[in-house]
């Protein structure tokens, strides 16, 4: 859960940049790691999870500030012969947005930030796509 954050404030700004349950940027680590929301005391996790392959439908890697909306995960599962009903409640969601592609070949552009998805797609939002 560390590494998934929103941008409030200006680019940057640390006391702005918020993770799950409202932790800060500033409170969540220091140069040795997470002080929030780290995975030391997570039990063991096992479900079933689903690869989206938002890069296929995108016809390549996406940018650093795409979203992934409704309409990409919807066009990714018919690509897959999927439904949305094959999804469900717990199960793990992962997204290939190319980006992975970056790492070890250009690390600037990799921590640069990345493409995901926005609350449109997200949990607990009300245009939900996974009911």
């Amino acid at each position: 859960m560390g590494h998934i954050r929103i941008q409030m404030g200006k680019d940057g700004d640390k006391s702005e940049m918020y993770f799950y349950n409202g932790f800060t940027a500033a409170q969540m680590g220091d140069p040795y790691g997470l002080l929030k929301l780290g995975t030391k005391k997570l039990k063991q996790l096992i479900t079933r999870g689903h690869l989206v392959d938002i890069a296929a439908v995108k016809g390549g890697m996406m940018d650093a500030v795409q979203e992934i909306t409704v309409a990409d995960v919807r066009a990714a599962l018919q690509r897959q012969s999927m439904q949305e009903s094959d999804i469900k409640q717990g199960d793990a969601i992962f997204f290939n947005t190319g980006w992975g592609s970056l790492r070890m070949k250009n690390n600037d552009r990799f921590n640069s930030g990345e493409p995901g998805i926005g609350l449109e797609v997200a949990p607990g939002s009300s245009a939900r796509i996974f009911a």
